[in-house]
């Protein structure tokens, strides 16, 4: 299997490890991790998309414009089974989602169809909810609204922050970052439609201003 990771922060860096790994092929990643609003990130211990792509000898596309037609070209030379993407700030447009024929799918931190959008950790528990969760759904043109393919919940708790149950929704998207590839490695990927009648969802921005 060919895949693309499209992504930034230290999940991106675990969903390459999976992939080789697993022994599939990575001829491109596209990394934003040169952008000033990733030094914190780093500050913090995640790891470098960029970095982790290189050291295997990986073709880094930094900071681009993933609807432009150079990184378009860039991405159908690379001939993507599918496309994995996470924590990236743009919406993917038609285009790029039809070029791999197996789909592009992003790991949205949520217990979709629940906070759909902007920061989603946060506004579970802003809003009360009972979980939060991640969840792996095929890219469509809308926002977080597409089929999912798996997902983790974890109940929050009442002496949860913002920073403990973040560190917990990653514990989740280690699994399943795990559980994913080896779907998708054996061609077993079920999509199952979003319930609409419970989706929630977030402009972009801080909550409350910040």
């Amino acid at each position: 299997m060919r895949c693309i990771v499209i992504g930034s922060k230290e999940l991106s860096c675990v969903i390459l490890d999976e992939l080789i790994r697993q022994n599939h092929t990575v001829p491109l990643v596209i990394s934003r991790d040169d952008s000033s609003g990733m030094k914190v990130w780093h500050e913090m211990g995640h790891r470098s998309l960029k970095d982790t792509a290189l050291q295997q000898g990986i073709d880094v596309l930094e900071g681009a414009n993933v609807n432009d037609n150079d990184t378009l070209a860039a991405i159908r030379e690379a001939k993507p089974d599918l496309i994995l993407s996470c924590f990236w700030s743009d919406l993917f447009g038609s285009e790029l989602l039809s070029i791999p024929p197996r789909g592009v799918f992003n790991f949205h931190t949520a217990y979709l169809p629940r906070n759909r959008g902007s920061r989603p950790i946060p506004w579970a528990m802003i809003k009360g909810d009972e979980f939060a969760g991640i969840t792996l759904h095929k890219m469509l043109v809308g926002v977080d609204d597409g089929p999912m393919v798996a997902q983790r919940k974890i109940r929050i708790g009442v002496n949860d922050t913002g920073k403990s149950l973040y560190d917990k929704v990653m514990g989740l998207g280690s699994e399943l970052v795990e559980e994913v590839v080896e779907v998708f490695g054996a061609g077993k990927e079920v999509l199952t439609p979003q319930d609409e009648i419970e989706s929630t969802f977030q402009l972009r921005g801080e909550p409350h201003g910040g």
